[in-house]
Formats: C-alpha cells, sequence, structure tokens
C-alpha cells in the first residue's frame, strides 16, 4: 500500500461496528477494541417470544401433555431402529396423544437397552 491516510472499518456480528482513521508510513499496527452491541432487554425478549411460541396450538399441547394408559409388561421386547428394549417386568405409562401422535412413554421396572452398532 501507498503511504497516506486510510479509513479501516471493522464488521462483526454481535459487536458495534469499528471505524478509525490509520496513517501509513510502511506498516503499522492497529489496536482494535471491539464492542458488544448493547442487548434488548432480556425480560422484554423472553414475553415476546414466549407469546409467539404459546399461539401455537401444537406447542401449548406438547407443554400440556399428561399422562395416558399404562400397561404391565412381562418379558417385552420392542425393536427399534436405534436399538431393542426388552422390558422384563414393570410399567410402560404412555404420555397423552398431540395430534393423534404417541410422543412418548415411560417404563418403570427392570429392563434392558441394547443400542444397534
Amino acid at each position: 500500500m501507498s503511504a497516506g491516510k486510510y479509513s479501516l472499518r471493522v464488521a462483526k456480528e454481535g459487536f458495534d461496528d469499528l471505524v478509525t482513521t490509520v496513517e501509513l508510513h510502511g506498516t503499522a499496527d492497529v489496536p482494535l477494541n471491539l464492542s458488544i452491541t448493547a442487548q434488548p432487554n432480556q425480560r422484554h425478549r423472553q414475553r415476546k417470544e414466549l407469546g409467539v411460541r404459546n399461539s401455537d396450538a401444537v406447542y401449548r399441547q406438547l407443554r400440556n401433555v399428561g399422562l395416558g394408559d399404562t400397561l404391565r409388561c412381562k418379558n417385552f421386547t420392542l425393536p427399534m431402529d436405534v436399538g431393542t428394549f426388552e422390558f422384563e417386568i414393570g410399567n410402560l405409562t404412555l404420555l397423552g396423544l398431540v395430534n393423534k401422535f404417541e410422543t412418548g412413554a415411560v417404563f418403570v421396572g427392570q429392563g434392558i437397552s441394547h443400542l444397534n452398532q
């Protein structure tokens, strides 16, 4: 670069833009101090985001899902794509349906799980 006066602009997401002037006569070390962009009031932002999430019907159903039927299991094997669950003895409680789909289950008892490799 030729000697002279240059304007240097540094921009990085999450930081305020920095603009400084440098007078060049060969090489130069330019110390840069970036400032973190001021964040909006966290409490206000969270409240606003909650309003959007809570307006979704499926989200509300998932947040409020309850327990469904409880089944007594004895020597029951459940093969899945990632592994196999062997319920020796215990109770399997299904979670409530959300949009006609099972969302989960809780097993309390003795059993073994095997993951496929």
